[in-house]
């Protein structure tokens, strides 16, 4: 008897995924009003005596876009997609490369790594699922064999 049974993503890559989906959210409900609303939030600020350096609209459109991606990736990785695979270490990549570019290296930018090396580790204990690692002398037996 088969064992028909499609496999399952398991307990560590739904719970990275959760963990980064809300945490994106938050970020792009952030970003989108600091794209719109630059001039009012620069204005506010002053008001009330605050000296915080904004970022560039730019950058923020940098940051929103590489956001979207990654929830793109981390969605495309939850249907077991090996696309979603590549669109979100890539993103996690270009993440960790445009701010040393633009303010230098940081200890402290190291920090965001954590939860892609997790989500790294999960996926690699169901590559499977994926379609990685999968040998083709397993699929297709030697000639002498068959």
């Amino acid at each position: 008897m088969e064992n028909n049974q499609k496999p399952k993503l398991g307990g560590g890559i739904m719970t990275i995924s959760i963990i980064q989906l809300i945490v994106n959210a938050f970020v792009i409900l952030g970003l989108i009003p600091l794209i719109f609303a630059r001039d009012m939030m620069i204005g506010q600020f002053k008001t009330i005596g605050a000296d915080i350096p904004m970022p560039t609209t730019s950058e923020s459109i940098i940051s929103l876009v590489l956001t979207l991606l990654l929830v793109i990736g981390i969605i495309l990785i939850l249907c077991k997609k090996a696309a979603g695979v590549y669109i979100y270490f890539t993103v996690v990549v270009i993440n960790l490369i445009y701010p040393i570019v633009m303010n230098g290296f940081k200890l402290a930018s190291l920090t965001g790594l954590i939860l892609p090396v997790l989500m790294a580790i999960f996926i690699y204990l169901k590559r499977e699922i994926f379609g990685f690692g999968v040998n083709a002398a397993s699929t297709n037996p030697p000639s002498d064999m068959q």
